[in-house]
């Protein structure tokens, strides 16, 4: 019995030690990484086969109404969000007719 104890008592110390300062927290970037030297190369006019050649795939396509892409990038420490940004894409037919970022 006092060995369930003592495992019961670890386990429930260990789980805690997560949120414990100065414990090192893994940075996790989520979604699409644009370089500035990508968006210098985006221009309107632009096919959008050659938007998805030179960015990758989009985060985000309206599937109902297919003129816009987004882009999103998050970085995350823990449960903080240290980075963000967001592009937005917009097509008229198949030709880039707008460009929206927060960069």
């Amino acid at each position: 019995m006092p060995k369930i104890f003592a495992a019961l008592a670890a386990t429930l110390i260990l789980s805690g030690c997560s949120q414990f300062p100065g414990v090192y927290q893994i940075p996790v970037e989520q979604g699409n990484q644009v370089e500035a030297s990508q968006l210098e190369q985006l221009q309107i006019g632009m096919t959008r086969a050659q938007v998805r050649f030179l960015l990758g795939t989009p985060a985000f396509i309206n599937r109902l109404q297919n003129d816009r892409w987004i882009y999103l990038r998050t970085v995350k420490v823990g449960e903080k969000t240290t980075e963000s940004s967001k592009l937005s894409i917009r097509f008229d037919g198949d030709v880039v007719s707008a460009i929206e970022t927060d960069r």
